[in-house]
């Protein structure tokens, strides 16, 4: 896999794979680290692994991973929806304290779209 992300854990080691999928970190101390390879839809690998003097290879394979995303509503441009998207707009960008209640809305409808013009608070 291409463009990888590998890395030591706990450490500054780290590298991304080549288009074929290789990589390589050198220079490491003798020692136990702690392999992680990570690609964005995919799950990360982890692994013990025991550096020596001796060269090593490990061949790692990332298994997809289902992601799960938030709805999309599709809604009809009728009128009814259109208030309920601007209640909502209200309620989540100018908020529901004192000073947004007092806000006042100039809008122009556009080819059904809700458009702002102008609030004064």
């Amino acid at each position: 896999m291409q463009r990888a992300s590998v890395f030591l854990s706990n450490s500054s080691f780290g590298t991304s794979t080549a288009n074929d999928g290789t990589y390589g970190l050198n220079r490491l101390r003798p020692g136990q680290y702690t392999l992680v390879v990570t690609s964005v839809g995919f799950s990360d690998f982890t692994q013990k692994v025991q550096v020596g003097d001796a060269p090593i290879t490990i061949n790692v394979e990332l298994e997809p991973k289902v992601i799960q995303l938030r709805e999309v509503v599709i809604s009809t441009t009728a009128k009814a929806d259109w208030k309920r998207n601007f209640e909502q707009f209200k309620r989540e960008f100018i908020g529901t304290d004192a000073n947004a209640k007092q806000c006042q809305y100039l809008i122009l409808m556009y080819c059904t779209l809700p458009i702002v013009k102008r609030s004064y608070c």
